[in-house]
């Protein structure tokens, strides 16, 4: 019986060391096989030499599959993160233009929901003409309060004696901290996005870029 061939299936199916291991018995099973095709019938354990060969490459690129994978997942989530970020702050900076058109196309001070920003249902404005309650200044996915893994809460600001609203407040946090983003964003009708690494972000964040 070939000793190439049984530490080739042993080491293989039972490596000492993880990879390594599987790397020397997939070695020693191609040094096995050749050895017993070399000895005229002398030597046995082909069959041997062979399993370890089968077990040596599937468990080897089993075990390289896994470690790709945990080098490469967390780059991944990290990167989707960080896009999510960006565009939390992209629909902020809309959010604060469209309040600015919407307080100037009505003279009613600020909108009192998301929604009277967003499209009507329809998604059609009736005459092309932006509404009070549906102006059609941002997408119906922000104007539905969730977008791109993070959730944006808004609330009118007091009214003045007309009952208009001089004021609003954005809050985006992420949908799953740590999965769909990590930073908290503040916005006001100052137009300036605040920032938390822990916790909600509230007026006295620090400003973003700080």
């Amino acid at each position: 019986m070939s000793g190439k061939a049984v530490a080739s299936l042993a080491l293989s199916a039972f490596p000492i060391i993880p990879i390594v291991g599987t790397v020397v018995g997939i070695v020693f099973g191609h040094l096995a096989r050749r050895e017993i095709r070399n000895s005229n019938g002398r030597l046995k354990g082909d069959a041997l030499a062979l399993a370890g060969l089968i077990v040596g490459y599937v468990l080897g690129g089993a075990s390289i599959v896994l470690i790709a994978a945990a080098i490469a997942i967390p780059n991944l989530l990290q990167a989707k993160m960080a896009a999510n970020q960006a565009a939390a702050v992209a629909s902020l900076r809309a959010i604060n233009a469209a309040e600015i058109s919407y307080a100037s196309a009505f003279g009613k001070g600020f909108s009192r929901s998301l929604a009277n920003l967003g499209p009507p249902s329809s998604g059609v404005l009736p005459g092309g003409r932006m509404q009070l309650d549906a102006a059609g200044l941002i997408d119906g996915v922000l104007a539905s309060g969730t977008k791109s893994g993070y959730v944006f809460t808004y609330e009118a600001g007091p009214g003045d004696a007309e009952g208009r609203a001089t004021g609003y407040t954005v809050r985006a946090d992420p949908l799953r901290e740590g999965t769909t983003g990590r930073t908290h964003y503040f916005n006001d009708e100052t137009a300036v996005i605040r920032q938390e690494n822990e916790g909600p972000a509230g007026k006295d964040s620090a400003p973003i870029g700080l």
